[in-house]
């Protein structure tokens, strides 16, 4: 098979014999819509799953990195801009037109009414986030004042029920957005009649994309967000509950040390912790091994303790 030959069946439609002319609004609506449901979407999900700690983060000394919390905003109200231009143009398509059965055969084919459900899931997956509520926690100052600094009750740092119900279907939402979102895309490729070698490449980005996915939940990045915020000391409220959300992760330092994309530099600076029963049972908290190395009492230099 030459060369000339697998480009002509990659620009061959997908349904072979059907003549289908697709006009420039059409055109439009369907780059937009690759644009918002094929990358925008996915890159907001891997983006808040797996990047609450960042790759060279010295975690937990280093909290609160909130660059995933930016770029999960921004691509969310990215994709819904894009995605509400690219209906405008369908629905300007259906009734400004001179054919009359244009609009009517677009409401019928299950295109249609993906679309419009993956719309108005979209708008519910942003509303839903606006009900987050609260985030108080340590360190805080004063309501209406600079300081002094004490700890505030929130949503968020506290867990109270209206964050509990938020964390789970905000997350259920989205990851059946994306389902929906993947459906209404191939349906689209398909009442269009497009190219072959279209919905290939928008089936071999996908694939790349769980292929990363796959990758980062291997290596432990999903890692709770309330750890990612506050750390995993338990005298926060949220540490001590279970961790919301599927793979959600959670870390003690020392565990955090051994991720294989974890900083070396925190690993040779810091020694792990030392738990509460082991420090009651020896009577100190300066860490075992160095105990073990140093067990005179005439030692200058203490091991740095860890808080």
């Amino acid at each position: 098979m030459s060369t000339s030959d697998v480009m002509f069946w990659l620009l061959d439609p997908l349904r072979a014999g059907i003549t289908q002319a697709i006009g420039e609004s059409d055109r439009l609506h369907g780059l937009l819509m690759t644009l918002a449901a094929g990358v925008l979407v996915p890159l907001a999900v891997l983006l808040s799953r797996y990047f609450k700690v960042l790759p060279g983060q010295d975690w937990p000394r280093q909290l609160n990195r909130r660059t995933w919390w930016f770029a999960h905003l921004g691509l969310a109200y990215a994709s819904l801009a894009v995605f509400v231009v690219a209906v405008y143009i369908a629905l300007k398509e259906m009734y400004l037109t001179q054919d009359d059965d244009a609009g009517v055969s677009h409401l019928a084919n299950l295109h249609g009414w993906l679309g419009w459900l993956a719309l108005l899931m979209l708008f519910a997956v942003i509303l839903n986030g606006w009900q987050r509520g609260s985030t108080g926690g340590p360190g805080k100052p004063a309501p209406g004042t600079l300081g002094p600094l004490h700890g505030i009750a929130g949503d968020h740092y506290d867990m109270t029920a209206r964050r509990r119900w938020f964390e789970r279907t905000h997350k259920m939402l989205g990851y059946l957005l994306l389902g929906l979102l993947f459906v209404a895309l191939i349906s689209g490729l398909w009442h269009v009649n497009a190219s072959r070698g279209l919905l290939l490449g928008l089936g071999a980005w996908w694939l790349a994309l769980l292929l990363v996915a796959w990758r980062w939940e291997r290596q432990g990045r999903c890692i709770d967000g309330y750890q990612a915020i506050w750390g995993p000391g338990m005298a926060h409220p949220g540490n001590r509950i279970p961790a919301l959300g599927w793979g959600s992760r959670r870390y003690t330092e020392e565990e955090f040390s051994r991720l294989s994309w974890a900083p070396r530099t925190g690993r040779e600076k810091t020694p792990a912790p030392v738990t509460e029963n082991a420090a009651a049972k020896t009577g100190t908290t300066e860490p075992a091994e160095d105990r073990a190395a140093d067990p005179g009492p005439a030692d200058t230099e203490k091991p740095r303790r860890t808080v």
